[in-house]
């Protein structure tokens, strides 16, 4: 093969570098694919660089939907192997989950709704709801999200997990006086709350579009991301960043 075969060839593929950062998956979780016989890429270039099709993108997205489905790498292995296996099928089947997923979210909002009625009204709030609340919650994040964080953190010692646990305590305690003692968002020490606020985020994602994305539609739906943050979160929020934009 020729030098201009070489470069026409590696144009017709996705890099497995590339393919990783355009769909937040790691290199890692890839290679895996790859070494279990899920997804192979078609072509290799002069080099013997992976090289992904349109063709292997779609077996990919076929892929992440089954997971989301909460189906095994050997469950969706052995199902797209199967001759009678229809992507339409599975298409289908993720639509379904998505609509019982969206009953559970609308589930948890009336739920809430009525613990806040009881607070409201003085009554004491039954450890039931509660602990419904606690199993609602615990839920609402997909599987896929969840797996994805954890490759992320996989190699995030237990004890730096628990010191920025506690850093977020004291951060949120600091940009709430920051708020209550007139502080501007645009003055020095709002700049510097809000870039340790970014770099607890960044330290968390990883700078992974797809957990941020998850994370800022999260929070979009509710601040209190179902009682993990704190109340007043969404004001601390506004504050975070009309800082980061001044």
């Amino acid at each position: 093969m020729d030098l201009r075969s070489a470069e026409q060839g590696e144009r017709t593929g996705l890099r497995v570098g590339e393919l990783a950062r355009r769909t937040g998956l790691t290199v890692r979780t890839l290679h895996h694919y790859d070494a279990i016989g899920l997804l192979a890429p078609s072509r290799r270039t002069a080099a013997g660089h992976r090289l992904y099709t349109a063709a292997d993108v779609a077996r990919l997205q076929q892929i992440a939907s089954l997971r989301r489905l909460g189906l095994s790498l050997g469950e969706i292995r052995e199902w797209l192997s199967s001759p009678s296996f229809q992507p339409r099928k599975a298409i289908d089947t993720h639509i379904a989950r998505l609509r019982e997923e969206l009953a559970v979210q609308q589930a948890l909002l009336a739920h809430l709704e009525r613990i806040v009625e009881r607070v409201g009204s003085g009554e004491e709030v039954p450890a039931d709801y509660l602990i419904e609340v606690i199993r609602m919650t615990e839920h609402s994040m997909s599987p896929e999200h969840l797996e994805l964080i954890q490759e992320l953190h996989r190699d995030t010692p237990p004890e730096r997990i628990r010191a920025v646990e506690q850093e977020w305590v004291v951060l949120f305690d600091e940009v709430r006086a920051a708020m209550a003692g007139g502080v501007e968002p645009t003055s020095a020490r709002g700049r510097e709350l809000a870039d340790r606020w970014f770099g607890l985020v960044q330290e968390f994602t990883k700078g992974n579009a797809v957990i941020e994305g998850a994370v800022r539609e999260r929070l979009l739906a509710d601040p209190t991301a179902g009682g993990h943050m704190p109340a007043d979160f969404a004001a601390m929020h506004g504050f975070i960043m009309r800082a980061r934009e001044g």
